[in-house]
């Protein structure tokens, strides 16, 4: 099984970010590229999950796997 390379933004320290998009709607994330994440547990634990949606806040989190993960919330749209 290959796996396909994307590139990753570098943070200010030298090493690799990975920004992953709640969508508040969908309840899915997407990464910077707006592919769905199947494989969520691959890059956070369940406890930090859980964390996020109950705060819905920027988030930082060091990855298992050596790089930075951001998750960021979907902005709310409201008509009027």
């Amino acid at each position: 099984m290959s796996t396909k390379y994307i590139p990753m933004e570098y943070d200010n320290l030298g090493g690799y970010v990975r920004q992953l998009f709640y969508l508040l709607e969908d309840n899915v994330f997407v990464n910077e590229f707006g592919i769905v994440v199947f494989n969520i547990f691959d890059y956070i634990t369940p406890n930090e999950l859980m964390l996020f949606k109950a705060t819905k806040e920027y988030t930082q989190i060091p990855s298992r796997n050596g790089f930075m993960i951001e998750l960021l919330c979907q902005e709310l749209n409201f008509d009027y």
